[in-house]
């Protein structure tokens, strides 16, 4: 069984054992004959403990401890999915928050530019009304997109779960009617 090694040892360190120390940034094991395993960290020149940087961008930080999970990990060793995100700090909201401990729908995040507007903004400044957001992926297509870079006309949307109904859902995969109805507030 080998150890977990997480970053790199600090120059100041010492070595656990008497031996030479080497300038190399890991952990090394030894064995013995009596099953036993000693493990002796060693100590890393101050160089070696600066931050790789490939093709101009930071190294992707930590990732998600979901088991799985690919996801970069927010707080807490978890990513947004999995509970690493800050919540919105409104009274009884379990959104994430997006900005200043709100939530888009109690004020955090990005507002459109447009005066007089209070939406959230979705690109270049703008809510959907103003002209942000994304568009179909249809040529030819102006509407906006709503699922998979594709209008409602273009398969986009999703309808209501309930059995029959033909509206397009609006909360929790059902559309407004069965959501108050079925759908856990």
């Amino acid at each position: 069984m080998e150890p977990k090694q997480r970053g790199t040892v600090m120059p100041s360190l010492v070595s656990y054992q008497s031996e030479p120390m080497s300038t190399s940034p890991k952990s090394q094991m030894e064995g013995s004959s009596s099953g036993t395993i000693t493990v002796r960290t060693v100590a890393t020149s101050p160089s070696s403990t600066t931050c790789a940087v490939k093709n101009g961008k930071r190294p992707r930080s930590r990732q998600c401890e979901f088991l799985g999970c690919q996801n970069r990990a927010r707080s807490h060793q978890k990513c947004k999915k999995h509970g690493g995100a800050h919540q919105c700090v409104f009274e009884g909201c379990t959104k994430n928050s997006q900005s200043r401990g709100l939530c888009i729908a109690h004020g955090g995040g990005s507002r459109c530019k447009k005066e007089g507007c209070v939406r959230a903004a979705q690109s270049k400044g703008l809510c959907k009304s103003h002209g942000g957001g994304e568009y179909c992926a249809v040529d030819g297509c102006n509407k906006k997109a709503h699922l998979k870079h594709l209008c409602r006309t273009h398969g986009g949307g999703v309808r209501c779960k309930f059995e029959k109904c033909s509206k397009w859902a609006q909360r929790k995969g059902w559309c407004m009617a069965h959501a108050k109805e079925f759908a856990a507030p």
